[in-house]
């Protein structure tokens, strides 16, 4: 768990490097949950995107750029961090099987 709570930072270090560049604006924002376990009570920032069964994407909802704290839970486990939203257009955060995050932009 240690391991999966330092890549999860890691990954934000690296998008706010990334985003420094980038111009801000309103966002689009789904969640692609690739673990093998459902992910619930998924909260980011002020938005609540719920429940997210294995192998499933939630409904866009329609975020402001920043850095926002993140909550879930997934199989009984309590997870936390930041993530950070950039840009313009649709875009979908993956929660990948080995607890890295990967942001994709899907276009406008």
């Amino acid at each position: 768990m240690k391991k999966q709570f330092l890549i999860f930072f890691a990954f934000v270090i690296l998008s706010t490097i990334h985003t420094s560049c980038v111009r801000n604006g309103d966002v689009f924002l789904r969640v692609e949950n690739l673990r093998d376990y459902k992910i619930e009570d998924l909260q980011i920032g002020e938005y609540i995107f719920g429940d997210i069964e294995a192998t499933e994407i939630s409904e866009y909802q329609q975020v402001n750029t920043g850095t926002f704290k993140t909550t879930y839970y997934m199989n009984g486990d309590f997870y936390s961090g930041e993530v950070e939203t950039w840009g313009t257009g649709n875009l979908k955060m993956q929660i990948e099987n080995n607890g890295d995050l990967d942001f994709k932009f899907e276009g406008n």
